[in-house]
């Protein structure tokens, strides 16, 4: 092969794409049903335990503790280093982490990791720090690696010879990546940068610490998009055909969790740690939800539209709930399961369509009533002209098409199916069905 071949994501391929096409993602169900977990410690002793625990598996000459951070999250390096500290780890901070991962970053975690030869890597922050940490893992492991081609099938690149064990503490309440084998990235050298999509089952993180002293300082903004990150996961993966019992009664929960919890914190704040906790577990739920059976095609939606227009993925994805949900119906009628959540009656409708409308209905009013939005239009932070947006159909519908979440829709969605999906976005109005 050319050295161009190795430029883009293995997913991309023309011929894997249209040989999965005529298979369906049902064909690669039967190779990828199973179900990954990590050991989760809630409550306010989970850095003592983790250190403790860590402390007595490693020799004395290893304990090198590597922290993953960005320059908002290195400030609870303070919670962690004592407990570290005392059962005699050696402790180096990287706080280089920048929003959106883009690649070129890893070099200097690279650079530090080739120094300090750390042996536990230990990820305070929101999505992209944890995503820094597992894509940053595989290239101080197996360096020359190209992140470009790795194959999901292939599930593992041959991890944990140097670094025994990944803890992860998120700040955030929504991107699930410490319960999730994926990490997005941002190639920044394509035009415009596109969302990179890294799969290795080997980078699931071994310990995930929920304490909420993590994530006391959110902000209104962030407590919104990421809480409603975390619904979007669980609408897509439930709706996907993808779950098994286990992964759907997990993903139903969420969905629940989110519902009850997340409109509480968005009117009280932090303040409310019952419905912050409640939250903190969603978002966890959540993620293991999608990571056992598979996002919906929001996120292929909202990967693109977030990069190319400059918008939170929290509230890219959330955008495109009710689309996702209303283009996969016509393949599934695991939808229906949300009436009940979502407040909506089925025997008041005389019609499937008229029921699935109202769902889809009902989850756009909840995005809105947690100052989100359901469509373009509605967005303020950046505010983007129709001109400009209309302008940019074209690519926001190729990057989606290109996207991995593309090859796993249970529905087969290809590229003019997407800029119709976008075209109805500006307004959202009507969507695709």
């Amino acid at each position: 092969m050319s050295d161009e071949d190795f430029e883009v994501p293995w997913y991309e391929s023309p011929a894997l794409n249209d040989v999965v096409g005529l298979m369906g993602a049902r064909a690669m169900q039967g190779i990828m049903n199973t179900f990954s977990g990590n050991r989760i410690f809630g409550g306010k002793t989970g850095v003592t335990t983790v250190a403790i625990e860590l402390g007595k598996r490693l020799d004395e000459g290893e304990k090198r503790l590597l922290i993953i951070a960005d320059s908002f999250t290195k400030r609870f390096c303070e919670d962690v280093f004592p407990d570290f500290e005392d059962n005699g780890f050696e402790i180096k901070v990287w706080s280089g982490v920048e929003p959106e991962v883009p690649m070129y970053i890893l070099d200097d975690g690279l650079q530090i990791c080739n120094d300090f030869k750390p042996t536990v890597f230990l990820a305070v922050g929101g999505g992209s720090v944890l995503d820094a940490a597992k894509a940053l893992w595989i290239v101080y492991e197996q360096p020359g690696i190209n992140l470009m081609q790795i194959d999901i099938l292939d599930n593992a690149v041959g991890l944990r010879r140097k670094v025994k064990a990944l803890v992860a503490i998120p700040t955030t309440i929504g991107t699930g990546s410490e319960v999730t084998t994926a990490a997005i990235v941002t190639d920044t050298k394509r035009d415009p940068p596109k969302k990179i999509s890294l799969t290795v089952d080997e980078t699931l993180p071994d310990y995930v610490i929920l304490d909420t002293k993590f994530v006391k300082t959110l902000p209104p903004f962030l407590i919104m998009a990421t809480g409603l990150d975390a619904l979007a996961h669980s609408l897509g993966a439930i709706t996907s055909n993808w779950g098994s019992p286990l992964s759907d009664a997990i993903n139903m929960v969420a969905i629940e969790e989110v519902l009850r919890y997340l409109p509480r914190l968005v009117k009280y704040g932090t303040k409310d740690e019952e419905a912050l906790e409640h939250m903190q577990w969603a978002a966890l739920l959540a993620g293991m939800g999608f990571n056992n059976a598979m996002p919906g095609i929001e996120h292929s939606l909202g990967h693109s539209f977030g990069a190319i227009m400059h918008v939170h993925h929290g509230l890219s994805v959330g955008m495109f709930c009710a689309q996702s949900v209303a283009w996969q119906a016509k393949v599934t009628e695991k939808w229906r399961k949300l009436g009940p959540l979502f407040g909506v009656r089925e025997d008041k409708y005389s019609t499937r369509q008229e029921y699935l409308e109202a769902i889809v209905k009902a989850i756009q009013a909840f995005q809105r009533a947690m100052g989100g939005v359901a469509s373009v239009k509605e967005i303020t932070e950046p505010k983007i002209t129709k001109a400009d947006y209309q302008s940019k159909l074209e690519i926001l519908a190729r990057y989606s098409k290109e996207d991995a979440v593309t090859l796993t829709s249970y529905r087969p969605v290809g590229e003019i199916n997407y800029r119709r999906m976008f075209e109805a976005a500006w307004d959202g109005e009507k969507l695709v069905y």
